[in-house]
Formats: structure tokens, sequence, C-alpha cells
């Protein structure tokens, strides 16, 4: 793997943790998360983005080769969440949601990332898919 990709994903990793804290703040800390988030925004939600994320950070380091399928069902979640989150602060406040944007342009790139190292090792531990001179794949 390339040292680029290595750094982009120590960066999702802590990118992960952070938002483990930042749920976790708004838990210990109800006016921060009566700031931070819409009103009704549910407790159980933060406990549960604060297990998801915090173990995000644990398996973006490792990446098992299955981690690819949950990641994509968290990115669906998170571009609904975060972009529907986006879209009314614009249209109601005339506000940008960084936040939200970071998430709904960052999850897919890491998920593009995984599907890249998931295809080099798929393809490596198959032994009878080749590449041919072209770079495509070919079955023996």
């Amino acid at each position: 793997m390339t040292r680029s990709r290595t750094l982009a994903f120590r960066l999702a990793a802590a990118a992960s943790v952070f938002a483990a804290f930042y749920h976790a703040t708004a838990i210990a800390m109800p006016e921060f998360g009566r700031l931070a988030y819409p009103p009704g925004y549910p407790l159980w939600r933060h406990i549960v983005f604060v297990l998801i994320d915090g173990n995000l950070g644990w398996l973006l380091l490792r990446r098992p080769i299955w981690l690819i399928w949950p990641y994509a069902a968290l990115t669906v979640q998170a571009a609904a969440s975060h972009g529907g989150a986006a879209w009314m602060m614009w249209r109601q406040n005339g506000r940008i949601d960084w936040i939200s944007i970071v998430v709904v342009i960052g999850l897919p790139l890491v998920l593009g990332l995984l599907y890249v190292e998931w295809r080099n090792r798929r393809a490596s531990s198959n032994p009878t898919t080749s590449t041919d001179a072209g770079g495509g794949r070919i079955t023996l």
C-alpha cells in the first residue's frame, strides 16, 4: 500500500475517533448537545455513534477485508442524515454546516479507498486471476 493511502486511512481513523468524542461530549455536556444538534436528537443515537465511530477508528487502522460492507452502509446513512441536515441549514438559515459537508465528501472518499484495497486483496488471494499488459483482469 502506498504511503499516501496509509496516511489517508490514519486521518480517517482520527476523524472517526473525533466524531466519537463529539457525540460523547454531547452526552456529557447537554448544553453542548443542544447547540451542536437539532432539537429532539435522541440520547440513544449519541450512544450508538460513540460505539460505531470509536470502533471504526480502530477498524480503519486494521482494515479487515469485510469492513467495506458496513462502511458502505454507514456512508449511505451518513450521506442521507448529514446531507439532509446541511441542506436544511442552508435553506432555513443560509448557513453552511461544515461538519456535514466534510462527512458527505469524506466518507465516500474513504469508501473508495476501502474499495481499492478490497479489490487488490481479493485479486492477490485469487490464484486464477491475472492481469494483462493493459491492467485488465483475465480469469484463467
